[in-house]
């Protein structure tokens, strides 16, 4: 028993896989913070008129709501499918489904959002991509997204600062997250073309004492043939059907939209139908800087934010009950479909990972000598 576990131990990715425990600590932390905001929040903002001004709140809208993010990430699923499709492999949609979906667990709950890269890389390269396709796969749609971002923060931003009171600080941090992005997407097409750029511009960053460890070379030179397939995987990609690479285009924008209509609907449904268009303005600033939060699914920061940009044009008294509402349907609902996929994607790695393991290992044949009769002098004639 203690072989098998030592052996799991080693099957499980760097980092954060490697305290699973962990994990399910920042959901906690998470789902606390989120409850001590929303009640901060409660006593500060409610009244005796506040649950009549939710008594007539409109179910339709909360059912547009639940279709929304739900659509969201069945869109996801589906961008990530055509992705895999687009440099000339196959996945199963349920496969694809575990492997985001539980990946998208991890960024959830870790702060910064720091697990989705590394657990959907493993994820997908358990599913049948090699390392350098999963991670061309997974770069590749947080490049677009990325894009998607810079392209329409700063029509956000000029209509949000016409509707919406946005302090300077609010549009430095803006600015800043921008750049960052797209420092990062230059970077990475800079090492498309020769991957050993890679290599070279982590000798010039990294301290001279961490160079000298043993472990450093070994890391290198993974790193190496990682951005070696990691480059010719994009080459294929870029290769693929135009009308493909517009499609995964267009499902970005419809994640995106699905995510920044909710509050829309669910002003909707609270009674502030004229707040409409200003209130996907407010979502998408607030979705804008959620990225920077240092605390596991940016919890408190969220709630913060969405009251202190949405207090602005809906009524106080209600304001805590939006809240609840926008972080139930952005948060804890889909929290509890990404940790379920999550526990199915782990579950299949675990497995997975044993039986290559167990093909890998080297068969030791044991052959049977075969004794050849012992020759047997003739006796001496008697004379």
């Amino acid at each position: 028993m203690f072989i098998l576990e030592e052996r799991r131990e080693h099957l499980e990715p760097e980092g954060i896989f490697n305290h699973r425990r962990r994990l399910w600590t920042y959901a906690l932390i998470a789902i606390g913070l989120s409850v001590l905001a929303i009640v901060g929040i409660s006593f500060f903002t409610m009244d005796h008129n506040t649950f009549k001004a939710i008594s007539h709140i409109s179910v339709i809208s909360l059912i547009v709501v639940l279709v929304l993010v739900s659509g969201k990430w069945v869109t996801e699923c589906i961008r990530y499918k055509l992705l895999i499709r687009a440099i000339g492999k196959r996945m199963s949609f349920g496969k694809t489904a575990k492997a985001v979906l539980g990946s998208s667990f991890t960024g959830a709950i870790t702060p910064y959002r720091a697990g989705t890269f590394p657990a959907q890389v493993y994820f997908l390269s358990r599913y049948g991509l090699t390392g350098g396709e999963a991670t061309a796969v997974s770069l590749t749609a947080g490049a677009i997204s990325m894009l998607v971002m810079m392209i329409a923060m700063p029509f956000a931003l000029v209509l949000g600062a016409s509707k919406i009171h946005v302090g300077m600080g609010f549009r430095a941090v803006l600015v800043g997250g921008a750049f960052i992005g797209f420092f990062a997407f230059l970077l990475a097409v800079y090492s498309m073309r020769d991957p050993s750029r890679a290599t070279k511009i982590l000798n010039k960053i990294t301290p001279r004492f961490i160079r000298r460890k043993p472990g450093f070379e070994r890391f290198q030179e993974r790193l190496a043939k990682g951005m070696g397939d990691f480059s010719e995987t994009l080459r294929t990609l870029f290769k693929a059907p135009k009308l493909l690479l517009v499609a995964v285009v267009l499902l970005t924008v419809v994640f995106w939209l699905a995510g920044a209509f909710v509050a829309s609907w669910l002003l909707k449904g609270f009674g502030y139908p004229q707040y409409f268009w200003k209130a996907m303005l407010g979502q998408m600033l607030v979705s804008s800087i959620l990225p920077f939060a240092p605390v596991p699914a940016e919890s408190g920061v969220a709630e913060v934010a969405f009251a202190g940009i949405f207090s602005v044009f809906i009524a106080k008294n209600t304001l805590a009950f939006v809240t609840i509402a926008w972080r139930f349907f952005m948060l804890y609902i889909p929290l509890i479909g990404l940790g379920i996929a999550f526990i199915l994607a782990t579950r299949d790695a675990r497995r997975i990972s044993l039986e290559r393991e167990q093909e890998a290992a080297p068969h030791t044949v044991f052959e049977i000598p075969v004794l050849e009769p012992l020759a047997v002098s003739p006796e001496p004639e008697e004379a």
